[in-house]
């Protein structure tokens, strides 16, 4: 019986703290370099990983003399807690020509589906079907459980991997709201959800767009002004530069009382 059809009920999480649950229950996950190489082996999952790549992912700039000697150990042992949390993951960590591979089954693990179903909302987007794509981004963004990878202790997941889920996050969450802004009236709550939106994110420029957007379309000019106004103060206090065309483009287009379209 292969591995795919015996952990159905097993479930990693990568879109929060790093988890492992089985039947609904969570399971005991290892901690310091072990956890770092179950990540890193997680976010390229079904994939070769070649061990160079891992003693980055594992000890940055200061590996061991011997890393592949101990990387062997730590896949061991990640073995034998795979396989204490479901027999049928005793075989999930496969040996590689030159590295290791984790080869869950792709519903098993939140980033692989949220990725699947993001490429669904592609299709649907292409097909002009702006309900379903709208229908199919809610459920990916639904995934998300905390901060990525926020209890994985390695300098190189935190400094090129969470920024990288970080902006595959954003761009789904731009879309989605996009979708909210442009196929209905904008209620009180997106508007307070793309204040949020541009309050942890004040650079990004499609956040102040929908929220700029969203206000003129309830007839609250003046707020969306000055939420440009906010922004341009922003970037050039911090960065010298104006705001993007769009942007510009958009404030001229609100202050002649024109559709913001």
């Amino acid at each position: 019986m292969s591995t795919a059809s015996t952990t159905k009920d097993v479930h990693f999480s990568l879109l929060g703290p790093l988890r492992l649950s089985v039947a609904g229950r969570p399971q005991r996950l290892p901690k310091g370099k072990q956890r770092s190489l179950l990540a890193a082996l997680l976010v390229h999952a079904n994939q070769d990983v070649a061990v160079d790549r891992l003693t980055e992912y594992v000890w940055e700039d200061d590996p061991p003399r011997r890393p592949r000697a101990v990387l062997q150990t730590y896949v061991t042992r990640l073995r034998h807690t795979l396989a204490a949390a479901h027999p049928g993951l005793c075989t999930a960590v496969e040996t590689t020509a030159d590295g290791y591979r984790l080869a869950p089954p792709s519903e098993s693990v939140d980033l692989l589906r949220f990725r699947a179903l993001v490429a669904q909302a592609r299709r649907h987007n292409q097909n002009q079907d702006l309900a379903a794509e709208a229908e199919v981004l809610t459920r990916a963004l639904s995934l998300r459980s905390g901060p990525f990878l926020s209890d994985v202790r390695s300098a190189y997941i935190q400094d090129t991997v969470v920024p990288a889920l970080t902006e595959e996050w954003l761009s789904a969450l731009e879309r989605r709201s996009e979708l909210d802004v442009v196929t209905a009236a904008p209620t009180t709550e997106l508007i307070a959800d793309l204040r949020g939106a541009t309050s942890t994110h004040p650079y990004r420029e499609r956040f102040i767009l929908l929220l700029m957007r969203a206000l003129a379309d309830r007839g609250r000019r003046v707020e969306a002004l000055d939420v440009y106004a906010s922004a341009r103060q922003r970037f050039r206090a911090a960065f010298g530069l104006e705001p993007g065309p769009e942007l510009r483009q958009l404030q001229v287009q609100i202050m002649r009382g024109e559709p913001p379209r």
